[in-house]
């Protein structure tokens, strides 16, 4: 039987394989048996993060592995629309 460490290194591994997909979406991959869930089981958000001057936190996308897999709050430098 194959360790869950050994499973998420072939995940990866799959994942970032040049000409995937997926290796150019914004994922956050997180460890087997993980689960992005807040302590108390709420869906965490962006209200206690602070980021850095010039960045705003976003809610990033999970590779789920085992539910709830919540988007966790990242932060990413602030975009700007032109128009």
């Amino acid at each position: 039987m194959m360790s869950s460490r050994l499973i998420l290194v072939v995940i990866l591994v799959a994942l970032l394989q040049p000409g995937s997909s997926s290796a150019k979406s914004d994922v956050a991959l997180l460890q087997p048996g993980s689960s992005s869930a807040k302590s108390d089981g709420s869906a965490p958000s962006c209200q206690d993060v602070t980021c850095n001057q010039g960045e705003e936190c976003v809610l990033q996308q999970v590779q789920c592995i085992r539910a709830p897999c919540y988007p966790i709050p990242t932060c990413k430098p602030k975009t700007t629309s032109k128009g």
